[in-house]
């Protein structure tokens, strides 16, 4: 039931930051950047590219630990 909980807690910071980087970078859009357009080139104007790709990688690390504590 411990690692259930930590697993939440690690979706819920996961989903938190990927939010703050996203709704970031769509109020701040960039044209063009480096002749790339769209979502990641506001991604890459905004320096936001890193920090949403770690809290994804926590969003999917506590979503398996919930599946894995779920099924086991």
């Amino acid at each position: 039931m411990k690692k259930f909980i930590c697993g939440i807690i690690l979706c819920v910071i996961g989903f938190m930051f990927s939010f703050v980087c996203f709704i970031r970078t769509i109020y701040n859009p960039f044209m063009v950047y480096n002749d790339s357009e769209g979502l990641l080139a506001s991604f890459l104007g905004n320096n936001t590219l890193l920090p949403f790709i770690i809290s994804m990688l926590v969003l999917i690390a506590g979503v398996s630990i919930c599946i894995y504590e779920a099924y086991k």
